[in-house]
């Protein structure tokens, strides 16, 4: 298995956003190919948020459903983005850089780049259906120096989001 933690390599300053420099990363869960012995597969890959409200990354929501995956047939990522006192959308930006990443990672990493899914809880499924709703807007690729093509995810799994932040918010005061 290729298994690796990725830093996230965003440039908050230049984009204005108050960030207070904790490395956003995410863990790579890919099953190796063994070229010689086997077809190429070119897997679906999951994008992992985890839940816990901006606060923390809930840890039953990330490595344990990313090995579940791999069982299932998938490769995954488990994205830890940034947290609170991190400004939104630190990490809706950090959710679409890895988009871009692991897309331009598919050959190597045997994963079929148009089968990209984003999946999040509670509020890692708000992040996920933020940028799987909101993906075309050109700001969020062009803070990136990219398109909205290379963010686009191909599918979103929603575990229990939050679908209204104001919401969230309230409730950690």
């Amino acid at each position: 298995m290729i298994h690796e933690n990725i830093k996230i390599d965003i440039d908050y300053e230049k984009l204005g956003i108050k960030h207070k420099g904790a490395d956003a990363v995410f863990t790579t869960y890919i099953k190796e190919m063994y070229p010689d012995y086997q077809n190429v597969f070119e897997r679906p890959l999951v994008i992992i948020c985890p839940g816990g409200g901006y606060e923390h990354h809930s840890p039953r929501e990330g490595e344990a459903v990313a090995l579940k995956m791999l069982d299932f047939g998938y490769n995954a990522v488990v994205l830890r983005y940034s947290l609170m006192p991190d400004e939104f959308p630190c990490a809706l930006y950090e959710a679409a850089y890895t988009i871009n990443y692991v897309r331009n990672h598919a050959k190597e990493w045997d994963i079929n780049p148009d089968k990209i899914i984003i999946a999040g809880f509670s509020a890692g499924g708000h992040l996920a259906g933020y940028l799987s709703g909101r993906w075309e807007d050109p700001a969020i690729g062009a803070a990136l120096g990219l398109t909205p093509d290379q963010v686009r995810p191909d599918a979103a799994v929603l575990g229990y989001p939050v679908v209204h932040l104001a919401a969230l918010l309230e409730e950690i005061g």
